[in-house]
Parts: C-alpha cells; sequence; structure tokens
C-alpha cells in the first residue's frame, strides 16, 4: 500500500515574506535577481518559494499586482471624504 502525500497547507506569512525579498531583490539587481537569492533574503527554500510561485515571472506578476494595490490604497486613503 501506498503512503498518501499531504501537502503542508501554504502559509500567508511565508508568502509575504518572499514578496517582500522579491521586492528588495528586484530593486537591487532588476529582473536578473535570482529566484535562489530571493529565497534565501525570505527565509526559505528554493523550492519553497516554487510552491507559491511556478515560475519567476508569476512572482513578478503577483508582485506587480500587490505594489498597484497598496497605491490604489493609499491614494484612496489620501481622498478627501466627499470625493470617496
Amino acid at each position: 500500500m501506498r503512503k498518501k502525500v499531504v501537502a503542508r497547507p501554504k502559509s500567508e506569512d511565508k508568502k509575504q515574506a518572499l514578496l517582500e525579498a522579491a521586492t528588495a531583490a528586484f530593486a537591487q539587481s532588476g529582473i536578473a535577481a535570482s529566484t535562489s537569492a530571493i529565497a534565501r533574503s525570505a527565509g526559505v527554500a528554493e523550492g519553497t518559494l516554487f510552491r507559491y510561485f511556478a515560475t519567476k515571472d508569476e512572482l513578478l506578476n503577483e508582485l506587480y499586482l500587490a505594489i498597484k494595490l497598496r497605491l490604489v490604497r493609499t491614494m484612496i486613503a489620501g481622498l478627501d471624504p466627499d470625493e470617496k
């Protein structure tokens, strides 16, 4: 009988750490930033990075969306309440 492999649930904290590490790495090295350096900076193995983001492009896209969302929230927070 084969053992059933159960994947660990993904942690929002790890995902956030990866996005923060990616922000710093891409800011410093541009698109040439390596996934291994991003993972190391986030305190996880490179394989863990790929559990959260299938490709480097997917990581970059998710990072873009996160930054865009923060920008929109900041802009909305600065609006006059009568203008919202």
